[in-house]
């Protein structure tokens, strides 16, 4: 069944916007028009954002090159559907990011709790913001639970997951349709992009939902020294703690689902499994103009060279 408030609850927060169900770009809408917030919020977070990407960017081929030192393996930057036996480098590139991932997992969960645009974020009213900044966030979550609950807790094994799927899809992309299906795209264009975006949107339906679970979880304090104030957040968040991947997936489905029958509710009519896919069509759609401009490009640039 539902939880939560009612758009009409007499009894939410002011700062607290009611459910969401609407698109992306309604939501934006919506936050924009909030007392408290405005358009401006929007950009709240964005320094963990550039601290993060800055981080990973420097992080990430150290790493990469530690792994293919260990491995004896050619540090030389040679795209992988180049290579006679492109399996353990793309075992290197996937390795460094999911090591990555992990070790700068504190940023992301900062820039959950104190950014906007993820599923629950913080409120800007100034009586019950919790974080008066990133380092501030950082520091009072390591205050109140602990590093290793950080690193270690129920959001490690989605981290895991996200940062392994990610780049497995992005770098292995050219590889199955070249190597496992035989399509060039000298040959056929067409069918070459139809299969790219094919993987695209099979990357979508797995790491959204992982994605989404994540931020939830992310913004679950589970404090063992609590402070002085609770996390005070722009949207609504389950009064029960999920208990970790599954239970979260599960709840979402199931608690948030339309269905008020006493059958169980289907998977593809139910509000609740939309859940886990908040802002697909956005996403979709922008991988599809994204793949449409590539093909347009790549075929320009051969007809150029013939």
């Amino acid at each position: 069944m539902r939880t939560g408030y009612d758009e009409n609850d007499p009894t939410r927060p002011p700062f607290m916007l009611p459910r969401l169900e609407g698109s992306a770009l309604g939501v934006v809408g919506q936050l924009s028009s909030l007392n408290d917030e405005g358009f401006l919020s929007l950009w709240k977070g964005h320094t963990a954002k550039w601290l993060y990407d800055m981080s990973h960017l420097l992080l990430q081929p150290s790493i990469e090159g530690l792994f293919n030192d260990i491995l004896g393996l050619s540090d030389e930057q040679i795209p992988l559907i180049h290579l006679d036996h492109p399996g353990a480098s793309l075992a290197t590139l996937v390795a460094s990011h999911t090591v990555t991932g992990l070790f700068l997992s504190p940023l992301e969960l900062v820039r959950t709790r104190y950014m906007i645009l993820t599923l629950v974020a913080q409120t800007s009213n100034p009586f019950h913001k919790k974080y008066r900044g990133v380092f501030h966030c950082l520091r009072t979550s390591i205050a109140e639970e602990g590093l290793s609950a950080i690193y270690l807790g129920r959001n490690l094994i989605p981290t895991l997951l996200f940062h392994s799927i990610t780049p497995f899809f992005k770098y292995s992309t050219d590889l199955i349709i070249v190597r496992l299906l035989g399509i060039s795209f000298d040959d056929a264009p067409f069918r070459y992009s139809l299969c790219e975006l094919a993987l695209h949107t099979l990357e979508l339906l797995i790491t959204l939902p992982l994605e989404t679970i994540r931020r939830r979880l992310q913004c679950q304090v589970v404090a063992r020294i609590p402070g002085d104030l609770e996390l005070s957040t722009v949207v609504e968040r389950s009064p029960i703690p999920y208990a970790g991947i599954g239970n979260c997936a599960w709840r979402i489905v199931f608690e948030e689902g339309g269905s008020t029958s006493s059958a169980p509710p289907s998977w593809w009519s139910t509000w609740g499994f939309k859940g886990l896919y908040k802002g697909f069509r956005m996403r979709l759609v922008a991988s599809i103009g994204l793949t449409s401009l590539q093909q347009i490009a790549e075929v320009m640039e051969l007809e150029d060279s013939r």
